[in-house]
């Protein structure tokens, strides 16, 4: 079952972080479901030759070199959100701004994260009873139960878990 996003990508300019030389900076702002994270362009520009529109008015040179960058800021977000939401049939705002700053790393699983626990315990076994190594493989057991119980999946990415506590 796929699943669908609302997507949209708004460039404008930051008026109270005009710099010593009458320029301010150049953001792009990316919506996804509602939530939303900003991310520099590395452009500044005169704020009187901004349009609402999202981008430089008039035809100085730097105003095409500017558009320019703007137009392929646009075309990075949308491949770059195309590029997670294949690999990980999901997407969210912060991933996109983790993308394009680079930080995006390969995911773990609970599954991954759970064993590499165990596995830290069992070589520390001086310090840990043998019952307790024990019960950290029934608590894994069990977790992997639930997932398939309650959601049909043997596993699921540690970045997917959300708390959330009932009274």
């Amino acid at each position: 079952m796929k699943n669908y996003n609302t997507y949209s990508v708004l460039f404008f300019i930051r008026n109270e972080k005009l710099n010593k030389h009458g320029k301010v900076p150049v953001y792009m702002r990316i919506t996804i479901n509602g939530k939303h994270v900003e991310i520099s362009t590395r452009q500044w520009i005169e704020a009187a030759r901004w349009n609402n529109a999202g981008a430089i008015k008039g035809n100085k040179p730097d105003a095409e070199t500017i558009n320019t960058t703007i137009e392929t800021y646009r075309n990075k977000a949308w491949k770059a959100y195309l590029q997670l939401e294949e690999r990980y049939q999901y997407v969210t705002a912060e991933m996109l701004k983790q993308h394009f700053n680079k930080q995006v790393g390969e995911r773990k699983t609970l599954s991954e994260v759970f064993k590499q626990h165990i596995k830290k315990k069992e070589l520390l076994e001086k310090e840990y009873a043998p019952a307790t190594l024990k019960r950290y493989e029934t608590t894994y057991s069990h977790i992997i139960s639930f997932l398939k119980f309650k959601y049909n999946k043997s596993d699921i990415e540690t970045n997917r878990i959300t708390i959330s506590i009932h009274n």
